[in-house]
C-alpha cells in the first residue's frame, strides 16, 4: 500500500486532550494535552495525507460553553499541533445533546460524512481510527476504519469486545504502532 494513503480520524477528549470526567473542557485553560500527542501527529504526518478530529461536544447543548469558547480551545491545540510538526486537516464537532439523537453526534456517522463531502479525496484514503470510548469503535466500524482503543484511567471498565480494535495506552504508542502494523 502507498504509505501516502491513510486518513485519520480522531477523537479528541480522552485521546489528544485529558479527560475531565463529569465535566466539559470549557476554557483553553482546561485543556491539557495527553502525554505523547504532539510527538505522535509529528511522526504520522509524514505518513498519512489527512487528520480529522471527529469530537461529540454536548456541552454546547447544554450551555455550558459556545460555539467561540469552542473555537478558542481548538486555536490553542491546533497551535500547539502546528509548532510541533502535526496537522489537522478538519475538525467536526456535534454540538447536540445525546437525547437529541441527531444524524452527527457519534456513533452516527454524519460528521464523517460531512467531512468527506468537504475532502472527497480523504474517502478514497485508508481509514484508521483513533478513540476512547465504544461510540468512537462503533463509529470507526461503521464507515470501515481500522480502529485503535485508547485505555486510560476513565475508561480501563468500558467493554469494546463488540467492536474489532487494537488498545493502546497513549498517543505515541498509537502512533508506533501504527507505523509498524502497515509497515511504514
Amino acid at each position: 500500500m502507498d504509505n501516502k494513503g491513510f486518513c485519520l480520524l480522531l477523537d479528541r477528549d480522552g485521546v489528544i486532550n485529558e479527560l475531565l470526567p463529569g465535566a466539559y473542557v470549557t476554557t483553553p485553560d482546561a485543556f491539557v494535552f495527553r502525554n505523547g500527542v504532539i510527538e505522535g501527529l509529528a511522526k504520522l504526518t509524514g505518513v498519512c495525507n489527512y487528520f480529522f478530529i471527529v469530537t461529540n461536544q454536548q456541552g454546547i447543548g447544554k450551555g455550558l460553553m459556545t460555539e467561540g469558547d469552542l473555537e478558542a480551545i481548538h486555536t490553542k491545540m491546533l497551535t500547539a499541533i502546528v509548532a510541533g510538526g502535526g496537522k489537522i486537516d478538519g475538525i467536526y464537532h456535534c454540538p447536540h445533546l445525546a437525547s437529541d439523537h441527531c444524524s452527527c453526534r457519534k456513533p452516527s456517522d454524519g460528521m464523517v460524512r460531512r467531512l468527506f463531502a468537504d475532502f472527497p479525496d480523504a474517502a478514497r484514503q485508508a481509514l484508521l481510527l483513533i478513540g476512547d470510548g465504544a461510540v468512537d469503535l462503533s463509529l470507526g466500524s461503521k464507515v470501515g476504519a481500522s480502529c485503535y482503543g485508547m485505555r486510560h484511567q476513565h475508561n480501563v471498565s468500558e467493554d469494546w469486545s463488540d467492536f474489532p480494535h487494537r488498545e493502546v495506552s497513549d498517543f505515541f504508542q498509537f502512533a508506533e504502532r501504527v507505523l509498524s502494523e502497515h509497515r511504514l
